[in-house]
């Protein structure tokens, strides 16, 4: 076993740690965040899946504000000091699918893929 590599109960706390939930009792996760834990080093890149994911939602007749919310977030910048940068805020419905668009460039990420099999049988149970 490599100590090095997280184990998939450890990757299984990330993706957990930073969930959030809203007041409704909603469940979502900030992109920034999503981002990291899904090993985007640069977070215009994780934009580029979630305008296409946007453009999922379009084409299925899904809401995108249902799913996608932008908001402002304070990032900590090379001073230590923090500044407001935009981002989004993704619905537990929705991540699923931003993981399903480059699953495949993550073969490593075998947890994440157990996830979405998971929130999909979750988002397909819970519409209508």
């Amino acid at each position: 076993m490599n100590p090095l590599k997280p184990t998939s109960q450890q990757q299984h706390h990330t993706f957990e740690s930073i969930k959030h939930i809203d007041a409704e009792g909603n469940e979502f996760w900030y992109a920034r965040a999503l981002a990291k834990v899904l090993d985007y080093s640069d977070f215009r890149n994780f934009v580029t899946v979630i305008e296409k994911a946007k453009k999922a939602c379009e084409q299925s007749n899904v809401e995108v504000s249902d799913h996608i919310g932008e908001v402002t977030e304070m990032v900590r910048i090379g001073s230590g000091a923090q500044r407001p940068m935009e981002s989004y805020a993704l619905s537990r419905n929705l991540s699923p699918t931003l993981i399903a668009q480059y699953q495949l460039q993550l073969p490593d990420k075998k947890l994440i893929q157990a996830k979405l099999q998971e929130l999909l049988a979750h988002a397909l149970d819970s519409q209508p």
